[in-house]
């Protein structure tokens, strides 16, 4: 069993390549004006490799799709299937030194406020 984000890069894939047809183009077409050889396009359509984000985003432009269409439909199959997420919170946690950097910001925009007349 693949775990979720897998699952949503094969949907998203399988979206993608549904579109690319829907629209009248082959994915040998796109893979070629794209400048991807048509293995690694194909690979990255059927879930075998990870999908690009930068490939996705050009190919969605290149059929004149917006990709956040597919994205959107890609998670509501991946909830169709599995559900809601129900595994523990992924915390991750802010550098100090971004957020030292972050405070720096906020009393020089501050002091420059109050200097304003």
């Amino acid at each position: 069993m693949t775990n979720r984000g897998e699952r949503f890069t094969m949907l998203l894939g399988g979206e993608l390549k549904g579109a690319i047809t829907a629209r009248g183009y082959t994915a040998a077409a796109v893979a070629d004006a794209l400048g991807h050889s048509k293995a690694a396009f194909s690979n990255w359509l059927n879930g075998v490799r990870q999908l690009p984000t930068h490939v996705y985003k050009n190919a969605c432009e290149f059929i004149g799709i917006e990709p956040q269409d597919l994205v959107e439909r890609a998670y509501r199959r991946l909830l169709d299937e599995q559900g809601p997420y129900t595994g523990p919170v992924v915390k991750t946690s802010v550098p100090e030194f971004i957020l030292a950097a972050r405070d720096a910001d906020d009393e020089a925009e501050s002091e420059a406020q109050a200097r304003e007349p």
